[in-house]
């Protein structure tokens, strides 16, 4: 989908007056994975939820406002973390499948009676449906910011006095970080990353290519290269992970010239990992991020 698309989604919510809020908690552990919980809540009086997602469509599409700029581009989820670009993903892709399902699951079985006051909430989450060139689709708008507040040294006019405040109360702010629509998902900050656990998703990715590659024979001290490519920025460039160039080192003869173009090391004819930054341009070069310039024939990042 491109920004244009992704704009004209916005300028359409307005047009949908059947919105529904849910709270949402996120619970991530090693042994259970993503846990979600979504708490149905209603705002007072009629008509604001509609008012509010009036203004996060204005917070996207008004000129003097405008959070979607010419300068950002759509791109699918590979890792980066570029500041000028939303990701997206397809609800379906294996990364966030197992999350997705437990989260749509989480949606539909909302508790009703619950004090969603009362929870460790991480986000939440607005659904709807809205027409966009003629064809309806399903929306759903997450913010990733705890909607409860403790209000602390905040004083409430009351009978001549200032009275302290005591009470948590509902904050939201019109500015989302996922947008989700039909079984696309969009990354409008990074910090979306979070609703789907998308740490564990890449370093899981991570560890499957890191064990093939050390048990793959085309390196030298395979411990010093997994050391360096479970670490620091490295998991998550794996992602997107090239398996056709893995494939052409397998072979000698173009492991050589690969070598000698993005000046990585060898040792008896296998990638030398005992120097330093082989292991961080070997990963480059494998996970997308080495390239030849086309006009000097220099590696480029």
């Amino acid at each position: 989908m491109s920004l244009e698309r992704l704009q004209s989604a916005f300028t359409c919510l307005n047009r949908c007056e059947a919105w529904a809020i849910q709270l949402l908690r996120v619970k991530t552990s090693k042994t259970k994975g993503t846990e979600y919980a979504a708490f149905s809540i209603n705002l007072s009086p009629q008509g604001k939820l509609n008012q509010f997602v009036e203004e996060i469509s204005d917070q996207y599409i008004k000129e003097d406002k405008c959070e979607l700029n010419t300068s950002l581009r759509v791109q699918e989820y590979d890792g980066t973390m570029d500041g000028n670009t939303i990701y997206t993903l397809k609800t379906r892709d294996s990364l966030i499948v197992e999350e997705y399902s437990a989260f749509v699951s989480a949606l539909a079985n909302a508790e009703q009676e619950a004090d969603p006051l009362s929870q460790r909430l991480q986000a939440y989450v607005i659904q709807g449906k809205v027409i966009i060139d003629t064809e309806e689709i399903r929306v759903k708008l997450i913010s990733m910011q705890n909607p409860v507040t403790a209000l602390k040294h905040k004083f409430l006019h009351e009978k001549n006095a200032f009275k302290e405040i005591e009470t948590k109360v509902l904050s939201l702010r019109p500015a989302i970080d996922v947008m989700i629509l039909d079984d696309k998902i969009y990354f409008i900050t990074m910090s979306g990353e979070r609703l789907f656990n998308m740490e564990r998703a890449y370093r899981t990715v991570c560890d499957s290519k890191v064990t093939m590659l050390e048990q793959s024979g085309i390196l030298s001290d395979s411990n010093v290269f997994g050391n360096v490519a479970r670490t620091g920025h490295h998991p998550r460039m794996f992602v997107s992970f090239n398996e056709g160039r893995f494939r052409r080192l397998t072979d000698e003869s173009a492991r050589r010239q690969y070598a000698e173009l993005f000046e990585i090391p060898l040792k008896e004819g296998v990638f030398d990992m005992s120097i330093d930054g082989a292991a961080d341009k070997l990963v480059r070069l494998l996970c997308n991020r080495g390239m030849v310039d086309p006009f000097e024939e220099q590696p480029v990042e």
